[in-house]
């Protein structure tokens, strides 16, 4: 009866900048959640912290692919993936680097 929209699986050339862009941003959004979670040990601000931190990432992925008029499903899936991905990695790496250097100040105490 009524055609169905179908999408023409085409993207804009803003995408690559945009997602580069993207990946930097969601890195920076990672140190400062890191730094939150470090900071304010009430479960209660942590939980608040990591809704909005996954709420804000996609949001942010939502405007990336509206921005870049992106009407690929799995180019647009893809950058959801990546973001979140690169946002998670930057995060296990800040605290690991945060570990490190309480084992290395532990491990000074010790020798002196």
């Amino acid at each position: 009866m009524f055609d169905a929209y179908k999408p023409s699986g085409k993207f804009g050339a803003m995408l690559i900048p945009l997602v580069l862009l993207g990946v930097v941003i969601a890195v920076a959004a990672a140190y400062a959640y890191h730094l939150i979670l470090e900071w304010i040990p009430l479960i209660y601000v942590n939980f608040l912290a990591t809704l909005f931190f996954g709420i804000g990432l996609g949001m942010f992925g939502a405007w990336i692919v509206t921005i870049s008029h992106t009407r690929n499903r799995m180019i647009a899936i893809g950058l959801g993936i990546l973001l979140a991905l690169s946002a998670l990695s930057a995060k296990y790496y800040f605290q690991h680097q945060t570990f490190c250097d309480q084992v290395f100040e532990l491990s000074k105490d010790e020798v002196s």
